[in-house]
């Protein structure tokens, strides 16, 4: 299995429209995030994804316990969690309801528009998929069930132990900022698909502040630990990506691709599992 996964990883590297589909994956996704309410405060690091993942995949209202329950541990601390759903419910993008087995309890259901956003997230998130399908049949189409099932064999797999940035270490540092999945995307735009490597590139860390509802000093500390782990050096008011960048921004959109394959065909755990995509350490 693990030989499987490598060889349809190799084949997604080596294929000529990888490019495309990381300028398409980071073009959907930006434009989403961009767009009110700011994808930011919702999904803005891996804790909250983890959060919000497991409030969506979920058929019924969560408790807080029944939230850090399915996360699994390492994801986010009680008290992170117990604040970040303060802050959705507080914005409305949860509601607290009844429990008809226990009336001191207040279980969260996620809003109608937090839903219809993560709707959409998932679409985002599926595009880039269809080119690699190897299903017998048609690639599943991005509905809320099929967005259900992806999310909850994503929370399975870090349950057990499992996670595939533990192939893209940068990434997995990046991704556990605020705002670091957006940053990630931005210079994937801005390398034109890891195009254009060695070249001063446009980067103002101002307006990716002011786009996707983020503080200066988030923006500032995500190129500082950018810098910190060789992916780039600033130029004046650009930056110039570098090989280290292009090789793990390529190899964590491939790996999505596959492991988001894997999961719409059911089979992600087992395909993680054998190919040993753990966090290093």
């Amino acid at each position: 299995m693990a030989e499987a996964f490598e060889g349809e990883l190799r084949a997604i590297l080596a294929d000529t429209r990888l490019p495309e589909a990381m300028g398409a994956f980071a073009r959907g996704l930006t434009a989403l995030y961009a767009q009110p309410p700011l994808g930011v405060p919702i999904l803005g690091d891996l804790g909250r994804f983890s959060i919000v993942a497991s409030l969506i995949a979920s058929p019924t209202p969560m408790t807080q316990a029944a939230v850090l329950e399915l996360m699994g541990p390492g994801a986010a601390g009680r008290a992170r969690v117990a604040a970040h759903l303060g802050a959705l419910t507080g914005a409305g993008a949860l509601t607290a309801v009844e429990d008809p087995a226990d009336g001191r309890a207040r279980p969260l259901s996620p809003a109608p528009w937090l839903r219809d956003w993560m709707d959409r997230w998932g679409v985002a998130m599926i595009a880039p998929v269809r080119p690699w399908w190897r299903g017998p049949d048609a690639a599943p189409e991005p509905t809320r069930e099929v967005l259900a099932a992806y999310l909850n064999q994503i929370l399975a797999a870090n349950r057990a132990g499992l996670n595939a940035f533990g192939a893209t270490p940068g990434v997995w540092r990046i991704m556990s900022l605020v705002g670091g999945h957006l940053f990630l995307l931005e210079l994937i735009l801005a390398s034109d698909g890891a195009h254009r490597i060695g070249q001063p590139v446009a980067f103002s860390r101002r307006a990716f502040a002011l786009r996707y509802g983020v503080s200066r000093r988030h923006a500032v500390d995500l190129v500082t630990e950018a810098e910190g782990l060789g992916w780039l050096a600033r130029r004046g008011g650009k930056v110039e990506l570098n090989a280290a960048f292009a090789e793990e921004a390529r190899r964590w959109v491939a790996i999505h691709i596959a492991l988001c394959n894997a999961a719409l065909a059911g089979r992600l755990l087992p395909v993680m599992a054998a190919a040993a995509l753990t966090l290093p350490g």
